[in-house]
Parts: C-alpha cells; sequence; structure tokens
C-alpha cells in the first residue's frame, strides 16, 4: 500500500492485493476462478470515502476481441454478504476502444468498500469469476480461457480516494457561509463572474490512463465587464481606462474581457507509457476567481 496526498483533505490510497488462489478452470461452465485479499486498516474512521476502484491488469492478453462479447466479470465478497449485491460487468464495457488488448479493466467497488469499513483491521477478501456465456461457441470459449493469465500482485491494485472528515466539514461549514451572501440581481445575471465546468475524464476519453481523480470542477470565467469598472468586477486599472476609451472611441477600442484572475493546480494520479504510476500536479488547472481584463 501507498499514499498520496492530493492536498490538504484529499488521500489516495492504492492498496496491493494478495494473490491466494490461481486460475482455476472448470471445463463445464467455462470459467476461471481466482480469491484476492486487501487489508484496509490504513483508511482512518473519519475519513469519507468518494471513490474505490478495482484494477485488473495482465488478466487478459487477447489481441483480437471478436470473443470479448461473450464474458462476463463477477465480483463478490468472501464470506459473500446479503447487503453487497455482487458485482456482474460484461467485458465489453470494460475494455477500451482506444487499446489494442484488454490487459486493464477497472470495476467500481465503492459499496462493497464502504461496506468493509465496518471492520477496517481484517483482512478482505474478493471472489473474482470470469464467466462464458456462450453455450454454443465451447471451442472458442477454451482457447480465450487459455489465454487468460493470473493477476500478479504488482498488477490487482484497489485505489481508493477519500477526504478527511473533519476538514471536509469545516470546508462545508465555510461554502455554506459564504453561500447567505446575496449580490445584486445584475451581478449574478449579466456581471463577470465564475461558472460551473466540469471535467470528466471519462468523457474526454482519458479514463484510460489517468486513475483519480474521475473529473474535476474546473469552472470558467463569462459575463459583461460594466461600466464603471467596480471592486466586484476584480479590473485592473488598466481595464478601467481601457472601458473609459472604449465608450468615447467605440470603433477603435474594444472593451475588456472577463478573464480569469487567479488558478490553482490539481494533481493527477496516472499512468505513464511505462505502467508506472505517477503523481504529478498540473499548474493553472481551476478557476479560482475571475476579473475584467
Amino acid at each position: 500500500m501507498f499514499l498520496v496526498q492530493v492536498d490538504d483533505t484529499v488521500n489516495i490510497f492504492v492498496f496491493s492485493s494478495a494473490v491466494r488462489r490461481s486460475r482455476s478452470i472448470v471445463r463445464t461452465s467455462y470459467q476461471a476462478n481466482w480469491v484476492i485479499e486487501f487489508n484496509l486498516s490504513s483508511i482512518t474512521p473519519t475519513e469519507k470515502l468518494t471513490e474505490a476502484h478495482l484494477r485488473l491488469e495482465s488478466l487478459i492478453n487477447l489481441r483480437a476481441k471478436t470473443l470479448v462479447d461473450y464474458f462476463q466479470l463477477s465480483i463478490s465478497s468472501i464470506p459473500r454478504e446479503e447487503k453487497i449485491t455482487k458485482t456482474n460487468v460484461l467485458f465489453k464495457d470494460l475494455v477500451s476502444n482506444h487499446t489494442s488488448d484488454a490487459t486493464k479493466v477497472g470495476v467500481d467497488v465503492l459499496p462493497l468498500v464502504q461496506f468493509w469499513r465496518n471492520d477496517l483491521e481484517a483482512k478482505h477478501v474478493i471472489n473474482i469469476t470470469v464467466h462464458c456465456l456462450s453455450t454454443v461457441l465451447k471451442s472458442q470459449c477454451e482457447r480465450f480461457m487459455s489465454k487468460m493469465h493470473r493477476p500478479a500482485q504488482q498488477f490487482t491494485n484497489l485505489v481508493t480516494v477519500s477526504m478527511e472528515g473533519e476538514r471536509c466539514k469545516g470546508r462545508s461549514k465555510r461554502s455554506s457561509q459564504n453561500n447567505k451572501r446575496d449580490p445584486p440581481v445584475k451581478e449574478l445575471s449579466d456581471a463577470c463572474q465564475r461558472h460551473s465546468l466540469y471535467v470528466g475524464f471519462r468523457e474526454v476519453g482519458w479514463d484510460d490512463w489517468i486513475i483519480a481523480p474521475t473529473g474535476y470542477q474546473a469552472y470558467y470565467c463569462a459575463g459583461e465587464c460594466i461600466f464603471p469598472i467596480g471592486e466586484q468586477q476584480n479590473g485592473t486599472n488598466h481595464a478601467v481606462i481601457q472601458t473609459l476609451v472604449s465608450r468615447l472611441d467605440y470603433e477603435s477600442v474594444p472593451d475588456v474581457c472577463c478573464a480569469p484572475v487567479r488558478l490553482s493546480p490539481i494533481s493527477l494520479l496516472f499512468f505513464d507509457d511505462d505502467e508506472n504510476v505517477v503523481l504529478r500536479r498540473y499548474d493553472d488547472m481551476i478557476v479560482e476567481s475571475c476579473g475584467c481584463r
């Protein structure tokens, strides 16, 4: 296990597994089975889990994807808990269209990990089974299963994202206090201000290499720079002068624009070209405030 602290409130844990049982192919049902184990004692009780993904690599090494539609991945806890529904996912929904083979799959297991938090000191066990859904393509199923590999310990990870409970509560309280302010109607509807812009890495096609986060709030700036530009519009002295001159000579001098004034970084946990897990900070990714420039 290793811990990555993105900032003072967000922790990313990457738990390595212990593979307790290797492949077992049952010819009558055409399935392969593994049992893997995780120790989650590093997660403190005060942390609020927001994401949990089971990442399996080198499970399949199959260049042709024609048979992927006929296979299903099942994940369940051992012993099986009635409160946890077994996760069944088709391989065709896991394999990225941007890769040449099916060597990487990731499954959302947040409900399972949240249930495990009742006993974080225990070693938690997952049963992974790959089923062939076709009763006709028996020979193809056997060939497909023969290409399956035991998930190596270093390639079977549980990635969790959590927030420190107390700090998270404090931050939410400050946000609610700020929301009590009632700016003028003109400022809300027309004036230069920050707007919401959520970037989801799955939507832009980056979820096959970015581990965490799954997306982030980037924001953007839009609105009018209303004359006269005051402090509430966060304008520079140059913007004030340009707006004044623009009003006197509209054709030759453009209006000032609503643009980002202050930006902040984010940290991304991702796989590089050599399949190493890398944490890197990227500057100027989040708009913190807008102004007339």
